[in-house]
């Protein structure tokens, strides 16, 4: 699939402090391009939870996933559905799925997203601002799948057409406050309930490091690294 052409988008939408922003990012071809973080036991915490992940989508033929554990039938799974809306979804230890929509986003724009389950209710904010919740109870449930990025599981079809930078997941359900203060921040990967960061900044190779130390670098399968400001 050929890379789209580049076009004017909005950095003040996402990490401005560093000025132009050209920066490395992962272009995601929705035909068949992932990235795999091993699944370990530090992953499948059961309270709380905040993922949060820096995405430009391209298009939406299908729904698309931007970062999943588990799929949303079994664990979580944040994403963009065919007709352009952010889902976050999750299965509680009961199986009780809920599915939590957003606004609809804009095609070749930067966004960062942030996803919440506090044990009560389940949350979505986009560039740092409450755009949806929904009641949600019960344990998260657990998963043997690893971490992906850019589709679901591997027994679905659903590829992201887009671009990623920067994911983190908690254990712990940020406030709303914390969620913006930290939102344009880079992190140091020892914060008190991170529990995975990757930075996606590499620029070249095949791998996405953890910064927290705990292991789970990412292998990518397919995805070229392009520059944030030149590819889209």
């Amino acid at each position: 699939m050929a890379i789209p052409n580049r076009f004017q988008h909005d950095t003040s939408l996402i990490e401005p402090m560093r000025g132009n922003d050209w920066s490395p990012a992962l272009f995601f071809d929705g035909a068949d391009d992932y990235i795999l973080a091993p699944n370990a036991t530090d992953l499948n915490f059961t309270t709380n939870l905040t993922v949060e992940i820096a995405f430009a989508a391209i298009s939406t033929p299908t729904d698309g996933y931007f970062i999943t554990h588990g799929g949303w039938n079994r664990r979580w799974a944040v994403g963009i559905t065919f007709n352009d809306l952010i889902r976050f979804s999750l299965k509680n230890g009961s199986g009780t799925v809920v599915h939590l929509y957003g606004p609809a986003l804009t095609m070749r724009r930067w966004y960062r997203v942030a996803a919440v389950y506090d044990g009560s209710n389940m949350m979505i904010y986009l560039n740092g601002e409450p755009v949806a919740s929904a009641a949600q109870t019960g344990s998260i449930g657990t998963t043997t799948y690893d971490v992906a990025f850019g589709r679901e599981r591997p027994d679905t079809a659903e590829y992201l057409h887009g671009l990623l930078q920067e994911a983190r997941i908690w254990n712990v359900a940020l406030p709303a406050q914390t969620i913006k203060g930290l939102m344009r921040q880079r992190l140091m990967g020892t914060e008190p309930g991170l529990v995975r960061y990757w930075r996606c900044n590499e620029g070249n190779g095949g791998s996405i490091a953890n910064l927290t130390g705990s292991g789970g670098a990412g292998t990518l399968f397919g995805p070229l690294w392009r520059w944030r400001d030149g590819w889209l």
